[in-house]
């Protein structure tokens, strides 16, 4: 959609306040009729912003970044002409600039007031308001087969030579043949060796998806896996 001949007059003198067009300046002279226009009885529609940012072509909307508009080329300029208005009134009035988060969890919003009377209107997940981060550290023993256990070098040399770990981290494939012949137990997550701690890491999902309210977490153990 492109904007008006009026908007991109407008625009236009946004950059060059000295050349204003004479179209915007101009009075009438005269009047149709002298009589008196009724007023009318409907309100005058109020300006829509969604509107005006499409005919001026100053921002647009997504739906990857719901409540957070994309500036164009035109927008962009008048955002960029206001940042640095308010900037050169920090000397003046002995402002110091700071950088705060966009998102805040929903207990910051209901201290200020603002999720009671703007809820409708903010953008949260519906369902599940309100965001958390969290970590957990999973740990896992593995105990080798030794020499003294029967294990000759020349397995060993042998299992080298497949290259099967090669591009595994200890050099080794516990779902693979390094699992049989090289280890004797573990202690701990059979996932987590491989690389991903996955009931753990599903146990944190549910928690931060369903369960949101629940304060501490139930502490998960894995039964000891025998090779």
């Amino acid at each position: 959609m492109l904007p008006s001949r009026l908007a991109r007059q407008a625009l236009r003198c946004f950059h060059r306040p000295h050349q204003i067009p004479r179209t915007l300046l101009a009075k009438p002279s005269r009047f149709s009729s002298t009589k008196a226009t009724p007023p009318r009885n409907d309100s005058p529609e109020l300006p829509d912003h969604r509107k005006v940012g499409a005919q001026q072509e100053l921002f647009m909307t997504s739906i990857y970044s719901p409540g957070s508009p994309i500036f164009l080329p035109n927008g962009a300029r008048i955002f960029n002409r206001l940042v640095d208005f308010l900037r050169r009134q920090y000397v003046s009035y002995g402002f110091e600039e700071v950088i705060t988060p966009n998102i805040y969890k929903k207990s910051l919003w209901e201290v200020s007031g603002h999720l009671q009377n703007y809820a409708d209107d903010m953008y949260t997940d519906a369902a599940h308001p309100g965001y958390e981060i969290a970590a957990h550290t999973e740990e896992t023993k593995v105990f080798f087969v030794q020499e003294g256990d029967g294990l000759p070098d020349d397995v060993v040399d042998a299992y080298v030579k497949t290259r099967e770990g090669a591009d595994k981290a200890g050099g080794y494939a516990l779902q693979g043949m390094g699992g049989i012949l090289l280890v004797d137990r573990i202690d701990g997550g059979f996932d987590n060796v491989i690389g991903l701690p996955v009931r753990r890491a599903l146990a944190l999902a549910e928690r931060v998806i369903f369960k949101q309210n629940v304060e501490e977490e139930a502490d998960i153990s894995d039964e000891d896996v025998q090779l």
